[in-house]
């Protein structure tokens, strides 16, 4: 049991949230939470399996009373006393729709709900969603703007524009049907994905981004250390979000929130990339110390294994959302479940690294143009890092359940 007051409370894993839910599925900082007298608002703090109101993800929202609010895998049921001094309580929901929703473990979300009388205008049926906080409103409920010459509904709480309640279900179908994909049913959306409307704006960005550090290297090699932290931490939140099976892309790494959200990933990332190659770096530091040459036989493996295991470690970090997940009996274990799955994305992810360094060589040997092979080297190898984690992301979501990375999985 917790209570609720006005004031924001911090729910997560970590011990200094007000409601610490010790759990791997939970984030460090996973959401906030207070109540209004319209009930209990709810914002999720770019968790890694996310925040549900009835099986509805969310970002931010508000749910009523009776509501199951499920944070990662645990699931927590709000409850409003009916005189309670002191503060205004949440609205009460209908009776018979709250008698509904715990017979069928399920909110407002379905199909039925376009046949419902809503709450505040019992004269008027539900018509709107708001998708952003999941709420449903009829035509009174919703504020009308007018966006581009168009006068539009949109919701009184977080502003977001609303769907129409059929459209909005049959987005709902088919990511539910998303949701059932087999790993290989998923690919091509992962080849897909940095062309989408979201992938696109960080091609550019990071083809950019990937310029102006090849520069700055030839000036001094530690103006990059920062930069590459930042960008090892976004690769590590990209996977997290594919391996949660989020769709779009996660915010950029937030520089006010810096260990959470910068160092953390970072640190995490270059624990994973220095055990990955462990070995290799072992064997060329005792073959130097020997005065002996490297040999090729030897350094070809080793440097395929680190590869290998990169990907895979990163991803159980970025899953696990601790050091856990540098464990490499867990990377190891992983391995020998996934079989053709993991052959194909081991083999794949080869490929690419081969294919961006051929077309280096192809880019700085047949363009003259000043800046323009590192351009497009650039925009490659941003390519590459994206359809990457997206793929071992996917691998890991669509075979969370044979991986049992977590115990309820």
């Amino acid at each position: 049991m917790f209570e609720i007051g006005d004031e924001p409370l911090k729910v997560g894993r970590s011990r200094d949230n007000p409601i610490r839910l010790p759990h791997k599925s939970v984030s460090r900082h996973h959401a906030t939470v207070s109540e209004t007298g319209d009930g209990l608002v709810i914002k999720d703090l770019a968790s890694s399996f996310g925040t549900f109101v009835n099986e509805d993800k969310l970002t931010h929202g508000v749910a009523h009373p009776g509501d199951v609010i499920r944070f990662g895998r645990i699931r927590l049921v709000y409850e409003v006393e009916k005189q309670d001094a002191g503060r205004t309580p949440g609205k009460q929901a209908d009776p018979a729709y709250s008698e509904a929703r715990r017979e069928t473990g399920k909110d407002a979300a379905s199909a039925t709900d376009g046949g419902r009388p809503c709450e505040k205008h019992p004269a008027n049926l539900l018509s709107f969603v708001c998708p952003k906080c999941r709420l449903r409103f009829c035509d009174s409920c919703v504020n009308r703007l007018e966006v581009a010459g168009v006068e539009k509904p949109h919701c009184p709480y977080c502003k977001d524009a609303c769907k129409p309640l059929g459209f909005f279900q049959i987005e709902e179908d088919r990511r539910k049907a998303r949701e059932s994909r087999t790993f290989f049913q998923a690919l091509p959306s992962v080849f897909a994905h940095p062309f989408s409307a979201t992938g696109v704006p960080l091609l550019l960005i990071g083809t950019l981004l990937y310029l102006g550090l090849s520069y700055a290297a030839d000036y001094s090699p530690f103006l990059l250390i920062l930069p590459v932290f930042y960008l090892m931490a976004f690769v590590h939140k990209i996977m997290a979000s594919a391996a949660a099976g989020t769709e779009d892309l996660p915010a950029w790494p937030n520089l006010a929130e810096a260990w959470n959200d910068v160092i953390r990933p970072g640190l995490l990332f270059s624990a994973s990339s220095a055990i990955a190659f462990a070995p290799l770096l072992a064997y060329a530091y005792w073959t130097v110390k020997a005065s002996e040459p490297l040999s090729p036989t030897a350094l070809f493996p080793l440097t395929v294994w680190g590869l290998l295991y990169l990907p895979f470690s990163v991803l159980a970090t970025g899953t696990k959302d601790g050091f856990d997940g540098l464990n490499p009996i867990t990377v190891l274990s992983a391995f020998g479940r996934l079989h053709l799955q993991f052959m194909f994305s081991a083999v794949f992810w080869l490929f690419l690294i081969a294919g961006r360094f051929v077309l280096e060589n192809v880019f700085a040997a047949f363009i003259r143009v000043p800046a323009l092979p590192t351009l497009m080297t650039g925009f490659v190898s941003v390519t590459i890092l994206l359809v990457a984690m997206r793929l071992f992301g996917t691998l890991y979501h669509t075979n969370r359940s044979k991986l049992h990375w977590h115990s309820e999985d």
